[in-house]
């Protein structure tokens, strides 16, 4: 396998690890929004660094 091909498989790889660790942020996100909030009309905004409440 040349060189060029092992990068291209390794960039997909960390592009697809990133993916799948920015979904389960924004999931885990959600579930303590949910907590904080009280329910889901409460939320303002979630995201994979974190979530607000509405006021």
């Amino acid at each position: 396998m040349s060189k060029i091909k092992k990068i291209v498989i390794a960039v997909v790889i960390v592009l697809s690890l990133g993916a799948i660790a920015k979904q389960y942020n924004e999931y885990n996100h959600t579930e303590m929004a949910i907590k904080e909030c009280g329910n889901k009309d409460n939320i303002a905004k979630v995201d994979s660094k974190g979530f607000e409440c509405k006021d």
